[in-house]
């Protein structure tokens, strides 16, 4: 089936007896269309046309992209459409095809089309009014695809003239024939001429050029290569620019005084027998400029309390600008940011005195200073504390602060060692310590201070002192005797007793016959009184034995202590004996008489 049949199966749907044809554009396209699909060639022949490519010819390296346009000559009689393929062989291979600039402004099927597989070109196109002349229809893009001669010819074709009944007016068809070789070498590139290379510039004022610098006296380096005649330089702000080809001299160096602050670029090329060589360029800025002078504004968001307060600042710097600021607040180390405001770290109460350093990219720097004052919290207060403590007894403090705070205690011996422990306050302000451990003996500072949930804190309270010496010794009731007190007691109560004793047989032998009654009875009291002194020295002895960590001073008097109440004993039995003795005496004469 050809072209002609496609167009006629394509119109065949459309009913054209109820299509009224508006206007004669309309109207041409219809007689164009008939024209195609009833275009066979009648008795009368209009004069001939013709189809060829240009160029027909042509010489091309392997590889080239070339183009190649098929031409119609209407041959004088106006035309009104063509159709055709074209065949290559395989010395050429198609990139694209092309309607551009073409006559035709109507295409249909087959269009224009290629296939490389086949090496085929179709095409079958008109225009929607009459041509008359020379003109392209399209043109081929080949690429030279193998060495050899590239043919391409017309396998079939026809031109339709402008009429009712079209008929083919093609007389002549001509292909063309592309020569396809290999690339020549390229001709011999002839000596460069051996200019200077790019010269190599250090500054040893001013080594890096994206750093900014306070000095304004660059100095800038350089090395003179091996048949450098002329140098050429210049210093100014812009980059691009090419020194003048008027040599300096052979200098290797050059420093420039008193530069005004900005960016500046040093250009410099060499000269040799051949010629100028390309520049090459070093930058530097420079900033002698102090940053503009600026304040410190204390922002504690209306409470002096506040134990972190905002530091505001900012300045400007020309023409580097601010690289950093450095705060320094009372004696605390300084610290850098790139920009304010600033939150403090939590401060204690107390006058701050503030110091703000802008520095600018080149180290120029301007200082501001202002005072800050936090104010502490209520201090809280010790109400309740032991006034003195034994070491196997447990510290309790008690008192008040604000309400739901909490109260650091502190607890630090006269040796120097010291505990931190924290309670809360309850919602009264009422707060209450125990210590988890006992204490050793010595004298304890003890005090407190507050904190609340911003960190805010109070001043410390005033100090209490409290003694911790050894544990009681012996208790009686509410009475409690220590250690030394107890030692010392028992050493009277047994002088006492030896007096006693003694007292007693003194007065035995003065006053026997009236002192019966009575020395019995004191005989009983004795014996019950050493006998409870006896246990309860016993008892405490047997305590001081189970007590770990005796000093020597301590286990020399338990040791003597036993030592005396030994002796006591046997001096009072042996008294008891005697007296003893002179009632059964004075009985046994009694009774005999």
């Amino acid at each position: 089936m050809d072209w002609g049949e496609n167009i006629k199966n394509m119109i065949n749907p459309l009913n054209f007896t109820n299509i009224k044809l508006k206007n004669a554009k309309i109207l041409a396209i219809f007689s164009f269309i008939l024209a195609l699909i009833g275009g066979l060639p009648t008795a009368t022949q209009a004069a001939g046309a013709s189809l060829y490519l240009s160029p027909s010819s042509g010489s091309y390296i392997k590889g080239q992209i070339f183009s190649v346009s098929v031409k119609l000559n209407s041959g004088g009689t106006a035309i009104s459409a063509a159709d055709g393929s074209l065949s290559f062989n395989d010395k050429l291979e198609v990139v694209s095809v092309s309607k551009s600039g073409s006559i035709f402004n109507l295409w249909v099927p087959p269009n224009l089309t290629f296939s490389n597989s086949s090496r085929t070109i179709r095409f079958a196109g008109g225009t929607t009014k009459s041509f008359n002349g020379i003109g392209t229809i399209f043109t081929i893009t080949f690429r030279a695809k193998s060495v050899g001669n590239g043919l391409v010819s017309f396998s079939s074709a026809r031109v339709l003239n402008y009429s009712a009944n079209p008929v083919d007016i093609l007389e002549v068809t001509r292909g063309g024939s592309y020569t396809i070789s290999v690339a020549p070498p390229p001709p011999p590139t002839p000596p460069a001429k051996a200019v200077p290379t790019k010269p190599e510039i250090t500054s040893p004022t001013h080594p890096d050029s994206n750093k900014w610098y306070k000095d304004d006296n660059p100095k800038f380096v350089w090395k003179l290569p091996s048949g450098v005649n002329g140098t050429s330089f210049g210093l100014d702000r812009k980059k691009e620019t090419e020194p003048d080809s008027i040599s300096e001299g052979l200098l290797d160096s050059k420093i420039y005084k008193n530069i005004d602050d900005g960016i500046w670029y040093f250009h410099l090329k060499y000269r040799n027998k051949d010629g100028w060589g390309a520049p090459s360029y070093f930058k530097v800025q420079i900033d002698k400029t102090l940053p503009d002078p600026f304040e410190i504004t204390v922002d504690n968001q209306g409470d002096p309390t506040n134990p972190q307060p905002f530091l505001l600042f900012e300045t400007q710097d020309r023409p580097s600008g601010i690289d950093y600021y450095e705060i320094k607040i009372g004696e605390k180390e300084a610290i850098k940011v790139k920009e304010g405001p600033y939150k403090t770290p939590f401060l204690a109460p107390g006058k701050y005195t503030v110091i703000v350093k802008a520095v600018d990219r080149a180290g120029n720097y301007i200082l501001a200073m202002t005072e800050m004052i936090i104010e502490p919290i209520p201090t809280p207060i010790i109400t309740d504390y032991p006034k003195t403590l034994f070491s196997n007894e447990f510290l309790i403090i008690r008192g008040t602060a604000i309400p739901l705070v909490n109260v650091n205690v502190y607890i630090q011996s006269k040796e120097g060692e010291r505990a931190k422990s924290s309670v809360q306050s309850d919602e009264k302000g009422n707060w209450f310590y125990a210590h988890s451990e006992t204490l050793k003996g010595g004298v304890y500072e003890i005090w407190v201070d507050a904190e609340d949930a911003r960190g805010a804190k109070s001043l410390p309270s005033e100090k209490i002192l409290i003694p911790v010496g050894p544990p009681p010794f012996i208790r009686i009731g509410e009475i409690v005797i220590g250690y030394l007190t107890t030692i010392i007691s028992i050493l009277v109560l047994i002088g006492i007793l030896i007096f006693l004793v003694w007292f007693i047989w003194k007065r035995i032998r003065e006053k026997k016959k009236r002192i019966e009654k009575e020395i019995t009875e004191a005989e009983e009291a004795l014996y019950r009184a050493f006998g409870a002194l006896k246990k309860e020295v016993g008892a405490q002895i047997e305590m001081l034995d189970l007590k770990q960590g005796l000093t020597p001073k301590e286990r020399q008097i338990r040791d003597n202590l036993i030592n005396a109440l030994k002796i006591s004993e046997e001096f009072i039995k042996k008294e008891i004996k005697d007296i003893e003795k002179e009632i059964e005496k004075k009985f046994f004469k009694k009774n005999s008489k």
